[in-house]
């Protein structure tokens, strides 16, 4: 029964099972093969999730270098748009050292995909960017940089002379940063170097900067497999100098530097190069196990370069060997390679325009986004400026204008207030003068009475006449000295100006001057000096003769006027 039971089962769990075979199965594949590529997915997606909500421009700068570094193990078109957003980013922040990164990203790109014309620019510009921030020895570096992309191109003259010419600045800004030289920058440059005098058939020079790195690698652990390619490197330049037996002795030293698993990328190396030495030594069955065993493994990791290489060496070594159809097969599969290489190539290079192409519009579309928002600022501050400025010089003009009208009122004011000051004093001077004349003429007709009564007691004994003469003398001159005092201060410098002008005036005519300046009539001066008219007249007409005005139609007292 239980038998009958299970045959029942049979067919129902053989569908089931080729129905979870043809599901499940290309399930887990899938899962297995999109699993790290989802991991991926959700990274970037989390960076451009962060992107989208930073504010601050280095920020920026520094996730989208981040995602073109992510972006370069597959997708080298993401990689170079992420590298450009990087380089518009840094320059809005006018980070010196962020701007140098994104650069060197952009020219990592351009050198991986081999577009090595627009690598060197983006190298110097990093380079420039470098030295703007301070940091000579990354500035250096970049240069180093330009040198590596000539010696790939096979110019290795350019390259020694580049790695000559930067060495000693390198290392003179590792002293000046007070920094130790990187052993495993040194070791680099000893072997471009050496690679460089190998490509230009300078082996001794070659063989010595291979040894010094060599030395400076000393004999620890090399995970980077520099030391590999130091060795397979001095293998060659071994064979080049037919020392077959040296060569061999390295390349076995290199196959010790080999993990354990091996690492087909190295293997294809040791076995190029072991070909090469076994067939220059003669030894073609050697040769043409490693040309096998090379041409296997460049058959697994897809390198045709190198599966060409090998085809050729097989071809070489059955041609010399026998038999001669296995030559010819080889010939062809040298043919074949060539043709997958050619295809290769121009896929390359369509990719590389592509690539080319695509930067470019890039960079057309962030020079007018930088445009456009330059543009924007420009359009922003020059109407603020104007908007300002118009503010700033209305609020100038009305201020001066208020200024100015307060200013005049105030001088207005205060020229009204001086003017009925100085009227005020004036009047007041005039009246304390005319007082004051009034008072003199008063004193000198007072004085003319007194020398009158001094006339009228001549006849009296009690005084001689000297002492009468005496007293009227005094008398007088005191009053002519202070009527002068006060004429002087009513007319001051007339007299100075009267005797400049007509020296010869004696002093009663000075007086008779002083009177008509005055503009005392004759009967006047009479009461006061006690002069007939007559005798004033007479003064006048001499005075009138001195004064050149003889033969004119001037009056007189115009003339004193004018003095």
């Amino acid at each position: 029964q239980t038998l009958k039971s299970f045959d029942f089962l049979m067919p129902v769990m053989n569908r089931i099972s080729i129905i979870l075979i043809y599901t499940v199965t290309p399930l887990l594949f899938w899962l297995l093969c999109t699993g790290p590529l989802m991991a991926q997915d959700r990274f970037t997606d989390s960076l451009l999730f962060e992107l989208g909500a930073a504010k601050k421009e280095d920020r920026k700068a520094e996730l989208y270098i981040t995602l073109s570094q992510h972006s370069m193990a597959g997708d080298y078109k993401k990689a170079l748009s992420y590298a450009q957003e990087a380089v518009f980013a840094a320059k809005k922040d006018g980070d010196h050292a962020l701007q140098m990164r994104a650069y060197k990203l952009i020219a990592s790109v351009e050198f991986y995909t081999g577009l090595f014309d627009q690598a060197i620019p983006h190298f110097d510009l990093a380079a420039d960017q470098a030295l703007q921030s301070g940091n000579e020895i990354e500035a250096i570096n970049n240069q180093l940089n330009i040198v590596l992309i000539h010696s790939a191109l096979a110019a290795y003259q350019k390259c020694i002379r580049g790695m000559e010419e930067l060495k000693p600045k390198l290392v003179a800004a590792y002293r000046k940063a007070g920094k130790e030289w990187p052993l495993a920058d040194q070791v680099s440059i000893h072997l471009n170097m050496g690679v460089s005098f190998l490509g230009i058939g300078d082996l001794s020079r070659a063989h010595q900067y291979l040894d010094s790195a060599i030395a400076l690698m000393g004999t620890g652990p090399d995970p980077s497999g520099t030391l590999f390619k130091l060795l397979v490197t001095k293998g060659k330049v071994s064979i080049r100098e037919d020392k077959t037996s040296d060569a061999l002795r390295l390349l076995d030293q290199a196959a010790a530097q080999l993990p354990g698993a091996g690492d087909p990328a190295r293997m294809i190396l040791l076995q190029e190069a072991r070909m090469e030495a076994f067939e220059k030594l003669g030894d073609l069955t050697r040769a043409a196990q490693q040309a096998n065993e090379g041409l296997y493994t460049a058959r697994i990791v897809g390198n045709l370069v190198m599966g060409k290489a090998f085809a050729e060496g097989l071809s070489r070594i059955y041609r010399r060997a026998g038999p001669s159809d296995s030559a010819i097969r080889y010939m062809d599969m040298v043919a074949d390679y060539e043709r997958q290489a050619q295809s290769n190539r121009v896929r390359e290079e369509m990719t590389r325009k592509e690539l080319k192409q695509e930067f470019e519009q890039k960079e057309r579309e962030l020079a007018e986004r930088e445009s456009t928002g330059r543009n924007r600022l420009v359009f922003a501050v020059l109407a603020f400026a104007l908007l300002g400025l118009t503010s700033v010089v209305g609020m100038i003009y009305y201020r001066r204008r208020y200024r100015k009208m307060n200013l005049r009122r105030l001088q207005q004011e205060l020229e009204s207030r001086q003017i009925e000051l100085e009227r005020q004093r004036l009047e007041a001077e005039l009246s304390h003068k005319d007082s004051e004349l009034e008072r003199i003429g008063y004193e000198l007709k007072k004085y003319h009475l007194i020398e009158v009564l001094v006339g009228d007691l001549q006849s009296e004994p009690t005084a001689s006449a000297p002492e009468r003469r005496s007293t009227q003398a005094q008398v007088r001159t005191k009053a002519w000295e202070e009527f002068e005092y006060r004429f002087q201060q009513i007319h001051s410098g007339f007299y100075e100006r009267l005797n400049q002008e007509h020296p010869d005036l004696t002093l009663n005519e000075r007086r008779l001057c002083a009177f008509l300046k005055l503009d005392m009539t004759t009967k006047e001066i009479s009461d006061i000096t006690g002069q007939s008219i007559r005798a004033i007249n007479m003064g006048r007409f001499r005075l009138r003769q001195k004064l050149r005005l003889t033969n004119t139609d001037k009056e007189i007292f115009d003339y004193l006027a004018g003095l």
